[in-house]
C-alpha cells in the first residue's frame, strides 16, 4: 500500500460523525454509512415560520474556516499541489494554537 492510503485508512478510523449540508442528502448518505460505518448528520437550518435558527454545529465549521482565512497564504489558492496546501493548513492551526497559548 501507498503511504497516502495509510493516511486515509488512519483518518477513516479516527472519524466517528459527519455533519453535512443539505446539499449531501440522498444516495451519498447511505453510501458513506455503508462503506466507511460512519454516521452523517443532516444539519438543517432554518425554520417553518421564517425565523432565522443557527444550524446545530455548522458555527463550528465556519469559525474554523473564518480563523485560517485570516492567514494570507491560504486565503487564495497559491499552492501548485494539494499537499503543499495541506501543510499550510496544518502550520496555520499550529500557530494559531501557538498564539493562544502564549496570549496569557
Amino acid at each position: 500500500m501507498k503511504k497516502n492510503t495509510f493516511k486515509v485508512l488512519f483518518y477513516i478510523r479516527v472519524i466517528k460523525k459527519i455533519l453535512a449540508d443539505r446539499g449531501y442528502r440522498g444516495d451519498l448518505i447511505e453510501l458513506v454509512r455503508n462503506t466507511f460505518g460512519m454516521n452523517v448528520e443532516i444539519t438543517l437550518s432554518g425554520s417553518s415560520d421564517g425565523k432565522f435558527i443557527p444550524a446545530k454545529g455548522r458555527w463550528v465549521a465556519e469559525r474554523s474556516i473564518s480563523w485560517l482565512d485570516n492567514f494570507r497564504r491560504l486565503c487564495r489558492n497559491y499552492e501548485d499541489t494539494l499537499e503543499v496546501a495541506r501543510q499550510m493548513v496544518i502550520i496555520a492551526g499550529v500557530a494559531m494554537l501557538l498564539n493562544r497559548l502564549t496570549a496569557n
